[in-house]
Formats: C-alpha cells, sequence, structure tokens
C-alpha cells in the first residue's frame, strides 16, 4: 500500500502492518525505500515526529481495523439538554445544581449506540442518580479529591437504533469528604453507529 511521500525527499513511502478502515489507512508504519520507519500512520493520520519505532516490522496484507463509531459532542447548554428546576450557568459552559429542590432534573433523549455524559467533578461535588427510561438506575458520587477533574458515565442503549431517555437528578446529598453537594454538567459524548470516515486536505488549507 503506497501512501504519502517521504519528509525531505518527497520520495513514496509504503504503509506496512497496516489496517483499513472502509478501505482507507487507518494505521501502520511508514517506512522508506530502504525498509527505515520513518512514521506512523494513527486514525487516519500520519505522523513523522512521535512514534517509537516498532522492534520487528510487522509484515503482510492490510488487515480491516475493528468498527470505530463516530462521536459527537454536545455541551451542557444545547437546548437537548431539558433542564427542571433550579439550575445556574458557570463559565459560559457548565451547567450546575447546587440546591436541591424537588424538581431539580436533566433529561437527554439519544439514539446512539453509546453515551458518555461529562459532569465536572471537584472536591465540592455531590451525589446524583442517572437512569435509562425503563432500565435501570446508578447512583454516583461525582467528588474528586485530587482537585477539578472530568468524570464520564458511560450509558449503553439497551436497544439499538432506539431513542433512549437518560434522566440525571441531583440528589442533594454528598459524601462526608466533600464540601458541597453540586451537581455540575458539561456535556456528553456519543457513539454514534455509523464509522467515522477520514477528511483530507492540503497542508495549511
Amino acid at each position: 500500500m503506497k501512501f504519502v511521500g517521504e519528509p525531505g525527499t518527497g520520495e513514496p513511502l509504503d504503509l506496512l502492518g497496516a489496517k483499513t478502515s472502509m478501505g482507507e489507512p487507518f494505521e501502520g508504519w511508514l517506512v522508506n525505500k530502504s525498509r527505515k520507519v520513518v512514521g506512523r500512520v494513527s486514525e487516519f493520520k500520519p505522523d513523522f515526529a512521535h512514534f517509537e519505532p516498532p522492534s520487528d516490522l510487522p509484515m503482510g496484507p492490510p488487515v480491516e481495523a475493528e468498527f470505530r463509531p463516530k462521536r459527537r459532542f454536545t455541551n451542557a447548554l444545547d437546548r437537548r439538554f431539558l433542564y427542571q428546576g433550579e439550575w445556574s450557568t458557570v463559565d459560559g459552559f457548565l451547567r450546575v445544581a447546587s440546591a436541591r429542590s424537588e424538581d431539580q432534573r436533566v433529561s437527554i433523549a439519544s439514539d446512539a449506540a453509546r453515551v458518555d455524559l461529562h459532569f465536572h467533578s471537584h472536591q465540592w461535588s455531590g451525589l446524583g442518580r442517572l437512569s435509562v427510561k425503563d432500565g435501570p438506575s446508578i447512583e454516583v458520587d461525582l467528588i474528586s479529591d485530587e482537585g477539578a477533574s472530568r468524570r464520564l458515565v458511560r450509558i449503553d442503549n439497551p436497544v439499538a437504533g432506539r431513542a433512549m431517555s437518560i434522566l440525571v437528578v441531583p440528589l442533594g446529598t454528598r459524601n462526608t469528604r466533600s464540601n458541597d453537594c453540586q451537581l455540575i454538567v458539561e456535556g456528553m459524548m456519543e457513539h454514534l453507529v455509523e464509522k467515522q470516515l477520514p477528511t483530507y486536505a492540503k497542508a495549511g488549507a
């Protein structure tokens, strides 16, 4: 499989140990005509600077890479997040529940195969309950003892291709190590069914 030219010479390179996705080079080692590794391809992108050459150069024909779904991120301020009760906006992209009220909740609908909910976690974070309609619920403790960080909670769609309704409820309670009971939503990452295809552009375009 011929690939891009070698930096400095423009000589064509071979891609060894290649994996493809729908016929496009997905990953592998870039070698010149002397069989020296000069770069690698990872997730469709060539890299000539940050790679560690393998001890044994893989051979053989290209193989199809594992299915890798397309992903889509949606910010917590998007209209797809349906908030009830008292929520505030912080830093222009976070939605925060800090004072517990009976109707405080947020719901999101998605037909993705998988959804990763992104929460902002710190020493003032409390407990929340996550559930999918007609499915089980889980309780999450969002406190972080090591400063501010992002907490991902994975939710798999119980029925592929069907819209699922996700409900997040701040419980207004906290771990004894926490200073408060905040629940802070950053957004969600949806793992869609269709495959991610590469896009190409000229350098500097």
